[in-house]
Order: C-alpha cells, then structure tokens, then sequence
C-alpha cells in the first residue's frame, strides 16, 4: 500500500537520489541550420517541386515567431493556408477553405520564403539533437522512473497513455486528494516533491522536455 501522502513527503525529503549527469550542450547554429536545411529538402519533395523549381539553401534561422515566413507569402499574394511540419517529413502546407491543395505557385512562393526564413529552432528549442534526445530517454528510464518507484509510486504503463506521456512525471498514478492538492504554480504538491527528490525541476530542462518526439 502507498504511504500516506504526509508520510511519502517526509520520506522524500529525508532521502536523496543520486544525482543525475549534466544534460550535453545544446545544438550549435551550425547544427540548427544543417536541420533547417533537411527540413527545406524534405519540403521540396513533400510540395512536389522537382520539376517547379530548383533546390535552394537555407538561409541562417531568423524567424522565431514565424511573422517573416507569413509576411513574405503575404507579399507574394498567397494568405489562406497553413503549413505543419514533423522531423520526418519536413513542412506540409495546406490550403484553406474546400480544396486542401494549393496552386504550384503558391507552394514554389512557400518554399522560397521557407528558404529566406526558416524558423530559428535554436531560439525556440524546437530542435533537439541526438545527444539531447539520448540523454532525455536515459534520464527519464534509468533515473527519474525508479526514483518514483522506490518512493513508493506507480507509473500508469497503459501503452497509449505511456506513449502520449514520454515523462515518467506525466504517469504518475495519484489518488483523487493528491491531484487535488496544488501548489502556487498549479503543480500537485506530490509531483513538485518527486520532481525536486528525483531530478533538476522541469525548467532545467524544459527545452528538452517539451520538445522530444
């Protein structure tokens, strides 16, 4: 049976899990504008260019908020669409109202301003590099999960939920009261203390966090 949630709290304070490594560095820009430039080849052939246009380089990451790729298809006369994007397939572009295709011209004009501004991954941390994404899953299986365990928690393990919530933190199994007792930043008090027992608080590292696949 799980200890009381006082007693948990006091056991959790009282002893200490060892320290886990320091996250690698992050991504350099060279490494962000490699990425950015797999992501525009990707687009190239996901947008059917190869015989529209030819390839271009991607320029250095400028537009962390994405208003320079809106202004430029603006400027080049295109405005009802939206665009998506994923590691494996680059940008995806979708046009809006009935027809979800757009014109090739339109899809050529997206290119060019993905080229002329590619999102600055680096400065949003939407880009993880191997090592980073090692790292996570090494964190979360081998320190922060039996940390939990031996605290005297479980882990919701059911497939689809474990593989909609890669953090073990994410699968903690409260009781109703647990989850009802909140913090100052909305955090159950049960998971701020694991967090603080079992690894760095998620803003150590939140850029990874949030962003692995």
């Amino acid at each position: 049976m799980r200890p009381s949630a006082a007693i948990a709290l006091s056991v959790l304070l009282l002893a200490g899990c060892t320290a886990a490594p320091s996250p690698p560095a992050p991504p350099t820009a060279a490494d962000v504008r490699a990425y950015n430039q797999r992501m525009l080849d990707l687009t190239y052939a996901n947008l059917g260019l190869e015989n529209a246009t030819s390839k271009l380089e991607s320029a250095d990451g400028v537009d962390p908020t994405n208003a320079a790729l809106s202004d430029c298809m603006g400027d080049a006369g295109v405005s009802n669409f939206s665009w998506g994007w994923s590691s494996d397939d680059g940008y995806r572009l979708y046009a809006g109202g009935s027809d979800p295709t757009l014109p090739l011209a339109d899809r050529v004009a997206f290119y060019r301003c993905l080229a002329e501004h590619p999102a600055d991954l680096l400065s949003t941390g939407d880009y993880l590099s191997d090592a980073e994404r090692d790292y996570l899953r090494d964190y979360w299986a081998n320190w922060v999960t039996p940390c939990i365990v031996t605290s005297g928690y479980e882990l919701n393990d059911d497939p689809v939920f474990a593989a909609a919530s890669l953090s073990p933190y994410n699968r903690v199994v409260l009781s109703e009261s647990e989850a009802s007792e909140t913090g100052p930043s909305g955090l159950p008090i049960v998971l701020a203390t694991l967090e603080h027992r079992c690894g760095p608080p998620f803003g150590v590292i939140d850029r990874l966090a949030q962003r692995l696949l």
